[in-house]
């Protein structure tokens, strides 16, 4: 009996915790519509909208805010309502980077960077790119006589 009281305690407060640090997180972040660890904003989305009618409802833009975040699992997505603001933003270096998961760059890269064109960025995948390309045009990529139709 005992066991299974601490077992149920320890769950409700690793649960607590969980919740506490999202709540922390969400701060950070524009305002949005409530989420919850793990599932995100899931719960709370009108499921007979699609996503995009979701993420465009103006309702979810509070204060007069152009952004907004929706939370699809554990992965915040922050949406830009407004276009001359996506633009600024992704002229910036800081903004137009690839979210990189613990799988990207230790599992399918090495030492903390990633390998390949799909997941890499910055000079690296310039460099990737590139050589790429000089490669595949050397063996024919874009030329017309090679389209048999």
């Amino acid at each position: 009996m005992s066991t299974l009281l601490i077992t149920f305690c320890c769950i409700v407060i690793i649960t607590y915790l969980i919740y506490q640090r999202h709540k922390r997180i969400c701060r950070k972040l524009p305002p949005g519509p409530p989420s919850l660890p793990f599932v995100g904003s899931i719960p709370f989305i009108d499921s007979s909208k699609g996503f995009a009618d979701v993420v465009t409802d103006k309702s979810l833009y509070k204060n007069g805010s152009n952004l907004s975040t929706v939370w699809i699992g554990y992965l915040p997505i922050i949406v830009i309502q407004d276009y001359n603001l996506a633009k600024e933003l992704f002229s910036r270096d800081e903004f137009s980077g690839r979210i990189l998961s613990y799988h990207d760059r230790h599992i399918r890269g090495k030492n903390g960077e990633c390998l390949g064109i799909v997941s890499t960025m910055g000079k690296f995948w310039q460099d990737q790119r590139r050589f790429t390309l000089k490669h595949l045009k050397d063996l024919g990529f874009g030329r017309k006589k090679l389209d048999s139709v």
